[in-house]
């Protein structure tokens, strides 16, 4: 019975990972370059059909990144500076935030969805 399992599940895996792949390279939600700002601001709403996010720092300056609300001084991660990125292929469906650690900085966001 183990045997029989272990075959049917390595037999399976590619069948999802063609499938997944295809969703994305179909369902393209949209690409752009985007300047920020030290507040928090919300750059994505909340998308139920959110399946890949891909966010780019494009800047010498740190970005912060909150998925739901805004930003505190205790809650965010950080996409450091020149060239960090964070790529999630079962995206978070929540509003995306992000923040400047100061000035400017500018970021590539990519979203698709299933």
């Amino acid at each position: 019975m183990k045997t029989i399992f272990l075959v049917l599940f390595a037999f399976s895996m590619p069948t999802f990972a063609s499938s997944v792949s295809e969703q994305f390279a179909l369902s393209p939600t949209g690409q752009f370059t985007q300047a920020l700002t030290t507040g928090s601001v919300q750059y994505l709403p909340h998308n139920i059909n959110r399946g890949y996010l891909f966010i780019q720092n494009n800047s010498a300056i740190n970005v912060y990144l909150k998925f739901g609300s805004t930003i505190t001084s205790t809650e965010y991660l950080i996409i450091p500076a020149g060239g960090g990125s964070v790529e999630y292929l079962v995206a978070p469906r929540n509003s995306v935030w992000l923040e400047a650690a100061s000035g400017t900085p500018s970021v590539t966001i990519i979203e698709g969805n299933l």
